[in-house]
């Protein structure tokens, strides 16, 4: 299964950053209660679909379907027939009743789709994921200072560099002076 991306950034990258930050999320969606995760990749339509998120802001429940590409008419379906099988499972009792509000998020819509949705519950959320992502890592960095921490010679991230070391190492060359000679590296690149 190829996973779904936008600028190298999966659906789940994206998911797993909104779950670590729920505050983020809520201000995403515009709420104004707290959200709590009932369920992330919750199996329905006798288990042929999963929907990503099932959240509860006050005494809503939040169906929220993240997409990292544009809008598609396919997502708009895709979320109604959530939302429907919600409803029957609230009918069974099998699911905590509330009144269940609709997202799709969305890097591109028009406001001719998003007024489409709208008529059809579903409020389009249109959102950059790089951002979703760097206040993700943002978050982190301020409770895990490390990393942030950068080294002083740039050249020990480069495989080049280590592969090039690695191979006059493994050809019996062991003297730091002498691999950054033949090399053409600093020492301390090597």
């Amino acid at each position: 299964m190829k996973l779904k991306q936008h600028n190298n950034i999966s659906e789940s990258q994206v998911e797993d950053a909104f779950v670590a930050n729920l505050f983020y999320l809520q201000k995403v969606l515009g709420l104004l209660n707290d959200l709590k995760l009932i369920s992330r990749q919750l199996w329905i339509k006798s288990r042929k679909q999963r929907l990503d998120l099932l959240l509860s802001s006050g005494k809503d429940l939040c169906l929220v379907e993240l997409k990292v590409t544009k809008y598609s008419d396919d997502f708009l379906k895709q979320i109604l027939e959530y939302k429907e099988e919600l409803t029957k499972l609230q009918d069974s009792g099998n699911l905590l009743s509330g009144s269940i509000k609709s997202y799709l998020l969305v890097t591109k819509a028009s406001r001719k789709q998003v007024d489409f949705a709208k008529e059809n519950t579903v409020k389009i959320i249109i959102y950059e994921p790089i951002e979703v992502l760097k206040n993700y890592y943002d978050r982190l960095s301020a409770v895990a200072p490390f990393l942030k921490i950068k080294p002083n010679d740039y050249g020990v991230f480069s495989l080049g560099l280590i592969n090039r070391s690695l191979i006059k190492l493994s050809e019996g060359m062991t003297r730091q002076n002498e691999i950054a000679l033949k090399l053409n590296l600093s020492k301390g690149s090597v």
